[in-house]
């Protein structure tokens, strides 16, 4: 059941990019080491960091390959601005990166920036959708925070939601029976056991 709900995730997150405007960004070319260093552990940047310049250089640079994780915490970082300057731009875009990679945590701050109107028009119904998508991926909180979002959210905007949540699910659905594998698609057919059932008629 949990690997389902991590496919389903998976898949779902897939069609984030049809609901958000993410901005692509070039590669950063920075001939930095990596080492042994995960690349998320890159993102985990204190205010005393002494050669800060550097190290945001190799989050962003951890970010920019596909890390989920960087993504995330490079967002966080824009996002609190307490090691770098607050940016909320950077952070949405950071934290939409990591939402199309399934990162729960980033679609549940990026549906809070929507909720809040940080750095961006306020936005219930995106607020709504990004937080119904984080507690499909298993961010629990995201449970009872949507059921409050969707208390202050007009008809119209409840019915445009509720619309785009469950075409995500059908098109997921759609995508599920696609990328089935064949002999599993063999076990729900009904087996020919090789004897026909058809009876001749007698003389």
């Amino acid at each position: 059941m949990r690997l389902l709900l991590l496919w389903t995730g998976f898949l779902l997150t897939f069609h984030v990019t049809q609901l958000v405007q993410a901005t692509e960004i070039n590669g950063f070319q920075y001939g930095l080491s990596e080492l042994l260093i995960p690349a998320s552990e890159r993102c985990n940047i204190l205010p005393e960091e002494p050669n800060l310049a550097a190290a945001v250089v190799a989050c962003e640079e951890a970010a920019s390959q596909g890390d989920p994780q960087a993504q995330f915490l490079l967002g966080e970082l824009y996002l609190i601005g307490q090691v770098i300057p607050q940016d909320y731009d950077k952070a949405k875009l950071w934290f939409e990166k990591a939402s199309t990679n399934g990162h729960a945590k980033a679609q549940y701050q990026l549906a809070f920036m929507y909720y809040r109107g940080e750095g961006m028009k306020q936005d219930y119904t995106q607020a709504y959708i990004m937080m119904k998508m984080a507690a499909v991926n298993g961010y629990t909180d995201a449970i009872d925070v949507s059921d409050e979002i969707g208390s202050l959210m007009d008809r119209d905007q409840r019915a445009l939601a509720f619309y785009t949540l469950s075409k995500i699910f059908q098109d997921f659905a759609q995508q599920l029976k696609q990328t089935t594998p064949s002999h599993l698609e063999l076990h729900s057919k009904p087996q020919n056991s090789g004897h026909s059932t058809h009876q001749e008629a007698s003389p």
